[in-house]
């Protein structure tokens, strides 16, 4: 064998060493900021300040903040000014307690946690044992205020509850969000994405609109037109149509942004029937003597191990 084959076969086992390195690399990455790879605009924050009766801060105090749902619990401690931030909280439902050795435990009940919303608490502690309970029950500020996006949230009940034509997908329940237009029919699918105007932005046939599921881009990249096909809508937990301002992160101004539904700790299922009957249906202004059209539908359904939200 000469030199030069030599060199080659050199040459091609450094690259491959090189790219099993990059990847090993990238693979780290992935598993040390895996909460940082949830961000994408599908998450939630609980922050606040915590103080006593008569206003003063509380430091170091324990706020243990519980998802309902499946019972996930995070824990963090107040700072110096006595305030706190939990990042990166799913949607869903959410207990807040503050616990300091000489007030009475603060407790609130009642919180929902939707896509992309900041929950801003102000715990006060009164004097007394911690096996005292201040419980209040309430979602507390919810007024968003961290960027200038304008959205609109669509939750689970919504979801499970609007009556769809066929219930095949999103498509008819877009239209729920303030300012969008041109959505397409509820019993198509938009095999080849979605083009809706939303806000004051004109229809998006090509970019403008982005679509992301679970924090990860869902979008035609040939055409750059979003994607409709999510899971089920048993699925889904809720959705976020932003139709004006979207922060850089999502690269439109516009964006749709679906998170599916996580499990519960307790095990749950349900069956559906839709019923869209002629004799409850109205005829058009200008039909006339026409008869109205013969229109029946009956959708049934079933999820033996639906996880809703």
């Amino acid at each position: 064998m000469n030199e030069r084959k030599i060199n080659l076969i050199k040459q091609i086992f450094g690259r491959m060493a090189h790219a099993s390195l990059s990847l090993c690399f990238v693979l780290s990455l992935a598993f040390m900021s895996g909460e940082r790879l949830l961000a994408q605009g599908i998450t939630g924050t609980i922050a606040g300040n915590v103080t006593d009766a008569t206003g003063a801060t509380i430091t170091e105090a324990t706020v243990t903040i519980t998802q309902t749902d499946t019972n996930t619990v995070r824990k963090v401690t107040t700072s110096d000014t006595g305030s706190f931030t939990v990042t990166q909280l799913p949607p869903g439902h959410y207990t807040v307690q503050v616990d300091h050795a000489g007030f009475q435990t603060f407790r609130q009940v009642g919180i929902t946690l939707v896509i992309d919303q900041t929950i801003q608490l102000s715990p006060v502690l009164p004097n007394g044992e911690v096996t005292q309970t201040v419980e209040v029950t309430g979602a507390g500020n919810t007024i968003q205020t961290q960027d200038s996006s304008i959205g609109t949230v669509v939750e689970s009940q919504a979801i499970q509850n609007t009556p769809l034509n066929g219930r095949l997908g999103l498509m008819g329940l877009i239209s729920l969000a303030p300012g969008i237009q041109g959505v397409g029919a509820q019993d198509q699918l938009a095999t080849r994405g979605i083009t809706f105007a939303a806000g004051t932005g004109s229809r998006s046939s090509y970019g403008g609109l982005t679509s992301t599921l679970d924090g990860v881009t869902n979008q035609e990249v040939t055409l750059q037109r979003a994607e409709p096909e999510v899971p089920s809508l048993d699925a889904i937990s809720q959705f976020k149509v932003l139709s004006n301002g979207a922060p850089a992160e999502f690269g439109q101004p516009a964006a749709l942004i679906v998170v599916s539904a996580s499990g519960t700790n307790q095990f749950h299922g349900g069956a559906l029937e839709y019923n869209r009957s002629k004799g409850m249906g109205a005829k058009a202004y200008f039909s006339g003597a026409n008869p109205r059209p013969p229109y029946q539908r009956k959708p049934l359904g079933a999820n033996p191990d639906s996880s809703r939200l």
